[in-house]
């Protein structure tokens, strides 16, 4: 049994969330979540055919309950996602949200660097923590909204903000460095 959805373009893939219905909940356990390039439904080995797995979930989801597995790899790019047991067992789902971001919709970001500089600007949003700037920087790409952000050199601390919030002044600090995004 198995349930397939078009994105309609290729995307990067992080996690899939799915609501499990309150009858019959017993159903949605132990099926794969897998992505695929190119629609698997035109391939001679379909539906036994395996895509990129996302992630699996073996025990089951309670009823009414929503579940939300992360790709177990990291963000996995394709634009067909399916959901699949392998077995003879119906597969039931409620709803189903794909979280990730299309390719299409910025193909890619120029910044400018800004030396032990730390922006004041405000809000801020806490990017995560990396070992790079690129890699700050790239989790910065798939927030729309933001458009530079602050890398810690000592503590891999990323902050994304928005130069459009307002006051743009900023302090030297000499373990912060700012990255603005340069238009196109």
């Amino acid at each position: 049994m198995w349930w397939l959805v078009d994105l309609e373009d290729s995307c990067q893939i992080h996690s899939v969330a799915l609501l499990n219905r309150d009858e019959f909940s017993y159903r949605l356990q132990n099926f794969t979540i897998d992505i695929f390039r190119k629609d698997p439904r035109l391939e001679p080995t379909f539906p036994e055919n395996s895509g990129q797995i996302c992630a699996h979930q073996v025990d089951p989801v309670g009823a009414s309950q929503w579940v939300e597995l992360d790709c177990n790899n990291g963000p996995v790019t394709g634009q067909f996602v399916r959901i699949v047991k392998r077995s003879f067992e119906a597969l039931t789902l409620c709803q189903v949200q794909v979280f990730g971001y299309s390719w299409s919709v910025k193909t890619r970001s120029t910044y400018r660097h800004v030396p032990n500089t730390k922006s004041l600007s405000e809000p801020r949003e806490v990017l995560g923590v990396f070992s790079t700037p690129m890699q700050c920087g790239l989790t910065l790409w798939r927030r729309l909204h933001l458009n530079a952000f602050h890398f810690n050199k000592n503590s891999g601390y990323c902050e994304g903000y928005s130069t459009e919030s307002g006051s743009h002044s900023s302090a030297n600090d000499q373990v912060w460095d700012c990255f603005i995004e340069i238009s196109d």
